[in-house]
């Protein structure tokens, strides 16, 4: 629970918007959010949350409704997408989670949305649909009397109204209305990188049409050259597809989410035979072209009090297996450091904090996701010799004589395929296994009680003294108060 109450406002209601409103408010600030859209997102959809998205959801109180909404990871089948011959199978046991502490599930995109919008509203957040957010402004540089509204920034809505608030956070993409306040140096387009030549389609079936009873609690990904694919089932019993594939095209859409026929989509009369009977359940798929990311130069404003989360800040490829990951982890790595607020003058540090932390793991995170891509998207000799690899690693898994030592197949082979393998089951477990929390906590340690301490001697006058006064580090904290007109 944070010490210092701020008042924030979120624009945008998309994962990153609810996750941050959702894990603010819990830690006792005022948060108001602003959505254009009449709801939460509606459009169907399945996304992954690895261990170390489940964990957060956990730690902001949402344990017993993820158990009931979402469906527990126990294996991941590696298929070929035109045969549907079974590669390899890897089973997910716990020990596979040990440094991550946690588990992996599938859920409905909606369902997730739902669940945390509902939760940042049980824990005080004031969320209003149907609001468009005009513009952003900074707080006004003219002398202002000691805490008025001019010395904070504000948002407009289209209705006339204006808020202030201590502190902004731009939710609403990489082409909303705060990043250009943020970013305000960069040159680039802000949403649209070079085409990766490839196209996402994602589509949603009744759970018969994909024999959902065989394997509810399993992931498949269907691997061939520039195509591949992945199924699974959410807590709705429905069963979600994404294929990705390498297209050409020539009209300059943007990477917006379009809705296309599912007879659009050519080829398909190539692929396995449960792919077929999962598309003849799938009317429509939504689709969304791959740009290479624009991240943001900057995702603190000047005047250090307006920030970037999610897609605003780092886009993420459509569909990406980190999409709740980055997400999740800006909204905890921003709460847990808000936490430890006990003076408006920390504010600052503690907003260039986040982005120091969030930044290079983004980055990270969109780089895994290429890394995971290709690795499913391999041509010719590379092909071969992956599925040489994988089919010998869980040749290996299957006589091993317990999970632990399943686990340790895919990193006891001595030859080059072998190591590669190891290498993607690495990075894999690399994404897992971060804690955003305990990232913000050990830069607090290290670098905020020295801040802090600085922060104290200037207003109190007197060095700091360890031990004299309870608080984090033995620190004498000045009592401050955020006044407002």
């Amino acid at each position: 629970m944070s010490a210092l109450k701020l008042d924030v406002v979120v624009v945008g209601a998309g994962l990153a918007g609810l996750a941050a409103a959702c894990a603010l408010a819990v830690n006792g600030h005022r948060v108001r959010m602003f959505e254009k859209s009449p709801e939460t997102p509606s459009v169907a959809g399945g996304i992954r949350l690895p261990p170390n998205a489940v964990r957060i959801l956990k730690y902001l109180g949402m344990q017993d409704e993820l158990s009931e909404r979402s469906v527990l990871v126990t294996s991941v089948a590696l298929r070929d997408l035109r045969t549907g011959e079974l590669i390899g199978n890897a089973g997910w046991v716990p020990v596979m989670f040990k440094d991550s502490g946690g588990e992996a599930r599938l859920i409905d995109h909606r369902d997730l949305c739902d669940m945390l919008c509902k939760r940042a509203i049980f824990a005080g957040a004031n969320v209003s649909f149907n609001s468009t957010v005009a513009s952003v402004s900074p707080p006004s540089t003219h002398a202002a009397p000691s805490g008025s509204d001019d010395q904070r920034p504000s948002v407009s809505l289209h209705s006339g109204e204006i808020i202030h608030a201590d502190l902004i956070i731009g939710a609403d993409g990489a082409r909303g209305v705060v990043r250009p306040v943020v970013d305000a140096q960069n040159p680039r387009s802000p949403w649209k990188g070079a085409y990766t030549g490839t196209t996402v389609y994602t589509g949603v079936c009744a759970a018969e049409h994909a024999e959902l009873e065989e394997s509810g609690h399993e992931v498949d990904v269907w691997m061939s050259e520039g195509f591949h694919a992945m199924s699974y089932g959410t807590g709705r019993n429905e069963y979600v597809l994404h294929m990705e594939r390498i297209e050409d095209f020539v009209d300059d859409q943007v990477d917006e989410w379009g809705t296309v026929p599912a007879s659009s989509i050519s080829q398909t009369g190539e692929l396995a035979p449960r792919i077929q009977r999962m598309l003849k359940g799938i009317s429509s798929f939504a689709r969304a072209r791959c740009y290479e990311p624009s991240p943001a130069d900057e995702w603190v404003d000047a005047s250090e009090t307006i920030i970037l989360i999610g897609h605003a800040a780092h886009p993420m490829l459509p569909d990406a297996l980190h999409q709740s990951s980055n997400c999740l982890e800006s909204a905890a790595v921003l709460a847990t450091l808000l936490s430890h607020l006990r003076a408006r003058d920390q504010l600052a540090s503690l907003l260039y904090a986040y982005h120091d932390l969030r930044a290079p793991r983004a980055a990270r995170l969109h780089e895994l996701e290429v890394k995971n891509r290709c690795f499913t998207n391999l041509a010719g000799d590379q092909r071969t010799a992956r599925d040489a690899a994988l089919r010998a690693s869980f040749a290996k898994a299957r006589s091993s004589q317990t999970r632990e030592e399943a686990l340790e197949a895919p990193n006891r082979h001595e030859d080059d395929d072998g190591e590669a393998l190891a290498r993607h089951f690495a990075e894999l477990l690399e994404g897992w296994g971060y804690d955003a929390r305990e990232e913000a906590e050990e830069w607090w340690v290290r670098w905020g009680l020295l801040k802090e301490r600085a922060i104290v001697s200037e207003h109190t006058g007197e060095d700091s003294r360890p031990g004299v006064v309870s608080g984090l580090g033995g620190v004498q904290f000045a009592k401050h108060t955020i006044e407002h007109a």
